[in-house]
């Protein structure tokens, strides 16, 4: 068996297992499946599932699915779909539905 190049104890590599579900695609390319812990940091990728708890900072990039929560801070963007709940600030653009 070759060495394992890490710094990580066998109880950190253990807990790993525990929090983050891991997936290699045909190319050999190890990928993140699924992560059961609070994320204290950057994501520099996709995130191709469901958020289940708040994100506190930027999302740089498009939301393709609902928000089921409140949004505080600006959307510089287009909502297409309905917002149940109301709007404080300005709309600079077009509102197409019943307010």
């Amino acid at each position: 068996m070759a060495e394992l190049k890490t710094n990580l104890t066998q109880k950190q590599l253990d807990q790993l297992a525990e929090i983050i579900t891991f997936e290699e695609d045909a190319a050999g390319v190890l990928h993140i499946q699924d992560v059961k812990c609070t994320v204290k940091g950057d994501i520099e990728g996709d995130v191709w599932g469901s958020v289940d708890g708040s994100v506190l900072g930027n999302v740089w990039g498009n939301v393709w699915g609902d928000i089921l929560g409140d949004v505080e801070g600006d959307i510089k963007g287009n909502v297409e779909g309905d917002i149940k709940g109301s709007v404080k600030g300005d709309v600079k653009g077009d509102i197409e539905g019943d307010i």
